[in-house]
């Protein structure tokens, strides 16, 4: 069971007794208990935003945006500034814009000491993503002094709009794999052999890492010739077989549909169409050599026509 700050008390309470709490006392916002949990908060509930683990009710109109900042080593100075400007990386950061339409005095207040920290987590539900989303995020000195300037001597506030933006401080990684999906079977690549005599487009597999491959690209047959020698010797793309770890919001391309036909011996009569989030195809779509972002873990499930 939570344990939720009531009029400053801390209240051990069941979802259900909160509505009533929540109605005598007017409050819009808890504190979540040290267990980080708060039953009343459901994966799908637009109304709620969340700082330091703080819970506030009765927003809306929440809107989200990821746009493109020049930082090439995000970091947050004491003032809230972003150093390390250049104009050769970029990258993107989450936005969140809410309202209040009704902000209490009380509540006003545990949002200035919320958002007092250089950096702080939030949580809010992102419609784009259709799921929660947590991300470090920080307030621009301009709105926090206008925020601080508000005349406080009023029972509350009337459509108080308030907006964050992220920082990557910190920032979650996640995940990009492919699946097969029962298209074929992997391919077991020998190992280097120095010794060894390689044709033109025969693969081999690192003698340092069992994650890495080559290809012989020469076009004479011969062996003696290290995996370092360029002109023999190209590095391949193994994101087929090798999960990628990559941080929110970071580009990827999609692999080329050799990319799976090196690994993979496919079915007779099979052909890849693409790619789907989903293994039946129900999902979202990517193709061979497509860019895209990442803002969520992903796995690529290949999508085949059969003949």
């Amino acid at each position: 069971m939570p344990t939720v700050l009531i009029n400053g008390i801390p209240t051990y309470v069941s979802s259900s007794d909160f509505n009533t709490n929540h109605v005598a006392t007017g409050r819009q916002h808890i504190d979540i208990g040290t267990d980080g949990t708060w039953s009343g908060i459901t994966d799908t509930q637009l109304d709620t935003i969340k700082i330091n683990g703080v819970a506030f009710r009765g927003i809306s109109d929440l809107a989200t945006v990821n746009t493109k900042t020049y930082v090439e080593e995000p970091t947050r100075s004491n003032d809230g500034s972003i150093p390390n400007i250049n104009d050769y990386e970029t990258f993107y950061v989450p936005r969140v814009k809410f309202n209040f339409k009704f902000f209490t005095i009380a509540d006003y207040m545990a949002f200035c000491i919320a958002v007092q920290p250089n950096e702080f987590n939030v949580e809010y539900f992102d419609k784009t993503f259709g799921m929660r989303v947590s991300h470090k995020m920080y307030i621009e000195p301009e709105e926090l002094t206008s925020l601080y300037n508000i005349e406080t001597k009023v029972i509350g506030i009337l459509d108080y709009e308030i907006s964050l933006i992220g920082t990557n401080n910190d920032m979650n990684t996640y995940s990009l794999s492919y699946n097969i999906n029962g298209g074929g079977s992997l391919i077991s690549h020998l190992v280097y052999d120095v010794g060894t005599t390689y044709d033109p487009n025969d693969i081999v597999q690192s003698t340092s890492s069992s994650g890495i491959y080559y290809r012989y690209i020469n076009s004479s047959s011969t062996s003696g010739h290290a995996l370092a020698e360029t002109d023999y010797w190209e590095l391949m793309n193994t994101d087929m077989i090798n999960t990628q770890t990559l941080n929110w919001g970071e580009g990827f391309t999609v692999i080329p549909t050799t990319g799976v036909s090196d690994y993979y011996t496919i079915t007779a009569g099979y052909t890849l169409t693409g790619f789907n989030t989903m293994a039946d195809g129900s999902g979202f779509s990517y193709y061979p050599n497509q860019s895209a972002s990442i803002f969520n873990n992903l796995v690529l499930y290949c999508q085949w026509s059969v003949a």
